[in-house]
C-alpha cells in the first residue's frame, strides 16, 4: 500500500498556525510527512494566567483527524520561594 504524505502547501499553512506544530515523517526532511500534530485554538487565561483548555488537531496524509481538548482541571502557585514579596 502506498503512503500518502502532506502536500507541501498543508505543511506550509500548519507552520501558519499557532506555535509548535509537531511533524511525523518518514526521515528529517518535511518532504515525507506523514501528520501533523498542532495547536488549533488556545482558551482564555484562567485566574493563574494559564490557558483554561488548548485544542489540538492530528492531521494524518489520508484526509483524518483527530481532535483533542486538554482542559485545565486545577492549577496551584507558590510565588513565595520565587517572589517573596508577594507572600501575603
Amino acid at each position: 500500500m502506498k503512503k500518502k504524505y502532506l502536500s507541501p502547501e498543508r505543511i506550509d499553512a500548519i507552520l501558519q498556525t499557532l506555535p509548535f506544530p509537531v511533524f511525523y515523517a518518514e526521515d528529517e526532511s518535511l518532504e515525507n510527512v506523514l501528520a501533523a500534530l498542532y495547536v488549533e485554538e488556545i482558551g482564555e487565561q484562567s485566574a493563574m494566567l494559564v490557558p483554561e483548555y488548548i485544542d489540538m488537531v492530528k492531521e494524518n496524509a489520508d484526509g483524518s483527524e483527530t481532535y483533542a481538548r486538554y482542559a485545565l482541571i486545577d492549577a496551584t502557585s507558590d510565588y513565595k520561594n520565587t517572589f517573596p514579596e508577594f507572600d501575603n
